[in-house]
């Protein structure tokens, strides 16, 4: 069990590559696990949305078509309340989404077709034409997001790297700014942010702990000012790269120059062939 910040760091400054590795293996399975949850909360809307129209239209025409989109419309909605509950099987579920609004949007587009040529007003099948616009547009999003997760591939994590992960993510919320060289601060997105840069790894978190990330390579994490230099004041704008993204944000004068001694050093031995 650690109990202090100076044993944190001991222990995450050394961590054996395979072990950082698992943590930002967990850190992949949390974050598909969120988009999937986002995924099924919005897509319980579309669900009720497919079902109100099939059951609406079945009160004025008698058509199995309706039948087929009010049953679709249920099916979706439990879909998506699983994938609320267990977001497991993310490849099967993420990729599942993609087939179902596919075919579910193109079906919607079938009945509003079917419905114009038969002398519905279009003005009434504004709604149906619009939802399964957002049907095919959503299943694009959604393809994009499988072949996010087709590219880490996250495992779910085991119980000693989840403990691991808990443990980093305490010391650095607590570790002290001020006490500790290796910790800067900065600002992305509005948000307070906190990094303890322990030699090539990076523990990055939210002042209130509530997002973290580990990243594993130095050249994976970039702060750039936007002006040759930084003025002296208390927070200037910088670009700041995390992995293949790139943020604005704002820095302190102490926060870069302990960052540029950080990256210089892990440079060093590259620009230097004598080493």
């Amino acid at each position: 069990m650690i109990t202090t910040i100076q044993a944190s760091k001991t222990l995450l400054a050394q961590l054996p590559r395979p072990d950082f590795e698992a943590l930002v293996n967990a850190q992949n399975y949390q974050h598909i696990q969120n988009v999937v949850r986002k995924m099924g909360m919005f897509n319980l809307l579309l669900g009720a949305l497919t079902l109100g129209l099939g059951l609406n239209s079945l009160q004025q025409t008698d058509n199995v078509l309706h039948i087929i989109q009010a049953v679709a419309g249920a099916l979706l909605m439990l879909f998506s309340l699983w994938s609320i509950v267990r977001p497991s099987g993310v490849a099967l579920v993420v990729l599942g989404w993609v087939v179902v609004l596919g075919i579910f949007s193109l079906f919607n587009l079938f009945v509003v077709t079917l419905e114009w040529r038969g002398g519905r007003a279009i003005v009434m099948l504004v709604l149906p034409l619009l939802l399964s616009v957002l049907q095919l547009r959503w299943a694009r999003r959604v393809e994009r997001t499988y072949r996010e997760y087709a590219s880490m591939r996250p495992t779910p994590p085991t119980a000693a790297t989840k403990a691991l992960r808990e443990t980093a993510q305490q010391a650095v919320k607590a570790v002290d700014f001020q006490a500790d060289d290796d910790v800067i601060d900065f600002k992305l997105e509005r948000r307070d942010h906190k990094a303890w840069l322990l030699n090539d790894y990076v523990y990055l978190t939210t002042n209130d702990g509530g997002n973290f990330y580990f990243i594993n390579d130095y050249n994976n994490f970039k702060i750039a000012p936007l002006l040759p230099y930084l003025p002296d004041s208390p927070y200037s704008a910088v670009y700041i790269t995390l992995v293949q993204q790139t943020y604005r944000g704002r820095i302190s004068k102490q926060s870069f120059e302990r960052y540029r001694n950080w990256h210089a050093a892990r440079t060093a031995p590259e620009a230097d062939p004598a080493r």
